[in-house]
């Protein structure tokens, strides 16, 4: 059986050539399995590489709200999303404020939500990863966001051990829906 080489910066994957399988109809389903299986894994392959990128390029940073907006944008590029925001925990008086605002619109840098207000005061409460279909119809969002343009949106607690010291937003204002390819999973790394 013929073999197809895929290359990914010195990765260098094996995967079966699907050309050349019979065409018998028991052969069709996999076939559609291993067209699935390629799939999957060339896009494993892409989000370690990418991974792999994030990691040297944010090692190198000394500064912290550099180091801060680096991680925003990349984790808003693995998931093919154009706005994110960085929240840090200020435990003294249990509330958020927003450090980091990637493309996010109006003046929002320095929004302030009590922990368990919207979806980043409920992440940081719980520590729990949370994906939100649909943000400007969400029951629980934060009132100072009712007006934002936000759809779907996905929010990832950033610990130090056990403690939840900020939250990571990633979101669209053009989509609704699920983030695809496993992305809390992705900014949970």
């Amino acid at each position: 059986m013929a073999n197809d080489a895929h290359r990914n910066q010195g990765l260098m994957m094996e995967v079966p050539a699907t050309s050349g399988m019979s065409a018998t109809p028991e052969a069709e389903p996999l076939r559609a399995r291993l067209a699935e299986l390629e799939r999957t894994a060339a896009r494993a392959a892409r989000e370690l590489t990418a991974l792999h990128e994030i990691s040297l390029e944010i090692g190198q940073l000394t500064d912290l709200s550099t180091l801060h907006r680096a991680i925003v944008e990349k984790a808003a590029g693995l998931l093919n999303a154009h706005m994110g925001g960085l929240y840090l925990v200020r435990s003294e008086n249990r509330t958020l404020e927003l450090v980091v605002a990637h493309n996010l619109p109006g003046q929002l840098l320095g929004t302030v939500l009590k922990i368990g207000e919207g979806l980043s005061g409920h992440i940081a409460e719980t520590g729990q990863v949370m994906m939100i279909a649909d943000y400007q119809n969400w029951e629980g969002r934060a009132a100072v966001y009712s007006g934002a343009p936000f759809r779907r949106v996905i929010g990832v607690p950033l610990r130090i051990g056990e403690k939840v010291i900020g939250v990571i937003n990633v979101t669209d204002d053009q989509q609704t829906g699920g983030v695809g390819g496993g992305g809390g999973r992705l900014l949970t790394w």
